[in-house]
């Protein structure tokens, strides 16, 4: 039996997407992504801070 390249193979394919998240954020995590946990986050402002 001949087979041809890629016939009954299974083939892994990568490919990247960029997506644009318009909505408040801490620079790192989306703000509904940091609201996850209802009642145990609480905001902070921390002064002098830079990442």
């Amino acid at each position: 039996m001949i087979i041809k390249p890629c016939e009954e193979q299974w083939v892994t394919v990568t490919k990247t997407v960029s997506v644009i998240v318009e909505e408040p954020s801490d620079g790192l995590l989306p703000l509904s992504t940091q609201m996850a946990l209802p009642g145990c986050l609480k905001k902070v402002e921390l002064l002098h801070m830079n990442h």
